[in-house]
């Protein structure tokens, strides 16, 4: 999931530095992570929005259980039953593509709905393309 949320590069880079230290501890990973994802940030020609990846993964390793989404078509809205920072993907039977799998928007804990703009009548919604997230 991790990988999926960074990117193939960012991830790469932050493995290989993490794997270059003489002693490492968990916390020297995310920073390594941390540092790949922002310098990776510097060089998009259209940004992505920055994120905290401590932040966002602690939840998804430290807790026992994890998100069941609600996702509410004819209101347009999800919910999140938990306190997980959830990437999500999403396809379309307009927009069919199962190859793209980029975070479309995050829902987070703090938020008791996240509304999506769904043009959907009589078609599907399928998300967690690829089940890149754990949800």
């Amino acid at each position: 999931m991790l990988q999926h949320i960074l990117g193939d590069k960012v991830f790469r880079n932050g493995i290989n530095t993490y794997f270059k230290r003489q002693l490492a501890s968990v916390n020297d990973f995310w920073a390594d992570m941390q540092t790949a994802y922002e310098e990776e940030l510097l060089g998009e020609v259209l940004p992505k929005l920055p994120i905290n990846i401590k932040k966002v993964m602690d939840p998804w390793i430290e807790q026992k259980s994890f998100p069941v989404l609600f996702v509410h078509v004819r209101k347009r809205y999800i919910t999140n039953n938990g306190d997980w920072i959830v990437p999500l993907t999403n396809t379309t039977q307009e927009y069919l593509n199962f190859i793209d799998n980029s975070t479309i928007k995050w829902l987070d804990p703090g938020k008791s709905k996240l509304s999506i703009d769904l043009k959907l009548r009589d078609n599907w919604i399928i998300f967690n393309i690829q089940q890149t997230g754990k949800y």
